[in-house]
């Protein structure tokens, strides 16, 4: 047990590494090497080098680990560990700080923080590998069943042609980087930077850059032209990672009825962020089906619950969409990538796409920059569609129920429903081209934003919890169908 991110005790999921201290990292300030302190507090902490600063911006989370701590006057001078924080530095300064993840949090996996945590927290001393567990009311620690995964991949394929999963539980594996030097200072939906900056796409440079950006690690893996996979009624849980992951060039693959909870880094990715080049339909991402899913928020990075990157001709309906308060996740679904019409003169492949009647509630609890359903990037290869979609009840203020971001084209939004009184727009297109929102969508945010000539007619407004019939309509047709049980 040299690394242990994601312990958990059985059947109980709220035990998670909450070892952490109580939102109480205000004071420090971010310097090209680290942080420095209001005071001497940290220095006479144990097992320095283990203890992690988790980092927020508006649209990303970065965590990274301190090299030293060094007393001082007024306060303490915290050198952090690199590639990590030389990366998250350049990344911040290229944002600024409040968009950039500059400040902490909190401050994570320290002992001295487990006894103010209180019942259910746990701590890892990974100099002495002994795992410290605060039991909740009533639990037996000599009966209690306690679970520490080892494992990244449980399932991994190349070439894999015709392949089903069904009725099986998939659970308990890592996601170690963030326990490295490299730490993970992330991007965008689950993407975080590999190697240092400068010159690595974290200090300005694209975010749609190919070698330079990291994906979460995934339990299920399919590479390498692996095509026809299909999951039905299978339940994804206690994942360090992102759940699935078919990669660049895989084809067909089929979810139906499969329930993800309690997910470090969220349920689904589809396609690569490095595929931008590929004009060759032989081997280009395609063919997807998500349909009738329970998928809940991720809990410790900043994952998208489904990410679709590069890919054409796929339809996700009918699923449901869960936060809660603890989740950490940015957007719900985000589908497309490429922050433009084009990337390095290649224009996107990706387009065909079909987002329909999804129930989305409580997202958005962390990242305010942040969309219920966001798509980005050129969808001129057959465009988009999100027609019949349901968000209510955002979290916590900030972001947009239905955002067109960063050169996103060819989309027409029909037919959908925001009752969210946390939003700060029902919806938004960012340097958008032959984009529409209408008609026929009902919100209650008066509020849009436009960087274009956007069309937003053809809508109607209505009081929260109030809807008219014809979004009353939409909102009953919208997540998981009726008689679908999701999960084994």
């Amino acid at each position: 047990m040299s690394d242990n991110r994601l312990s958990r005790e059985s059947g109980n999921p709220g035990a998670q590494d909450l070892d952490r201290s109580p939102i109480c990292a205000g004071g420090l300030a971010e310097t090209p090497t680290g942080l420095s302190a209001p005071d001497n507090s940290l220095v006479s902490f144990g097992n320095l080098t283990n203890i992690e600063m988790v980092n927020f911006g508006t649209f990303n989370i970065s965590r990274c680990r301190i090299a030293s701590i060094v007393s001082g006057s007024p306060g303490a001078t915290i050198t952090m560990q690199t590639p990590c924080w030389t990366n998250n530095y350049a990344w911040s300064q290229y944002f600024g700080c409040g968009i950039g993840a500059c400040r902490p949090a909190w401050i994570e996996n320290a002992y001295e923080y487990i006894t103010g945590c209180g019942q259910g927290c746990w701590y890892h001393d990974e100099t002495t590998n002994i795992l410290y567990y605060i039991p909740r009311a009533g639990e037996n620690m000599a009966t209690v069943p306690v679970v520490t995964p080892r494992y990244a991949h449980l399932v991994t394929g190349s070439g894999v042609n015709g392949l089903t999963f069904q009725r099986i539980t998939f659970a308990y594996t890592v996601d170690t980087d963030a326990s490295t030097t490299q730490g993970c200072v992330g991007i965008q939906a689950g993407y975080s930077c590999a190697g240092t900056a400068p010159g690595n796409g974290c200090d300005g440079g694209s975010f749609a850059a190919t070698t330079t950006h990291h994906p979460l690690d995934s339990p299920v893996l399919f590479s390498s032209s692996s095509k026809n996979i299909t999951f039905d009624h299978n339940l994804f849980t206690h994942i360090g990672g992102r759940a699935l992951f078919g990669q660049a060039t895989t084809q067909n693959l089929i979810e139906t009825a499969n329930k993800f909870v309690d997910n470090a880094g969220g349920c689904t990715q589809w396609g690569d962020i490095t595929d931008y080049t590929n004009t060759n339909p032989a081997t280009q991402t395609s063919g997807w089906l998500f349909r009738n899913n329970y998928r809940e928020a991720p809990f410790e990075y900043d994952s998208t619950w489904i990410l679709v990157a590069y890919s054409t001709g796929g339809v996700i309906d009918h699923n449901e969409f869960a936060g809660y308060a603890a989740a950490t996740g940015y957007s719900a679904l985000q589908t497309g990538w490429g922050w433009g019409p084009a990337y390095a003169g290649t224009a996107s492949y990706q387009g065909g796409t079909s987002v329909a009647n999804n129930y989305i509630h409580a997202d958005c609890g962390a990242l305010p920059d942040c969309g219920g359903l966001y798509f980005n990037g050129d969808f001129s290869n057959g465009g988009y569609s999100a027609s019949g979609n349901c968000t209510v009840n955002r979290l916590a203020p900030g972001g947009t129920g239905f955002y067109s971001d960063n050169g996103s084209s060819h989309g027409t939004w029909t037919g959908n429903v925001e009752d969210d009184k946390q939003s700060v727009y029902w919806a938004g297109c960012n340097f958008c081209s032959s984009v529409t929102f209408g008609p026929g969508n009902y919100h209650t945010n008066a509020s849009t934003f436009d960087t274009d000539t956007t069309s937003f007619s053809g809508n109607t407004m209505f009081t929260s919890g109030s809807p008219p019939p014809g979004a009353v309509a939409i909102i009953d047709a919208a997540g998981i169908q009726s008689g679908v049980m999701p999960g084994p």
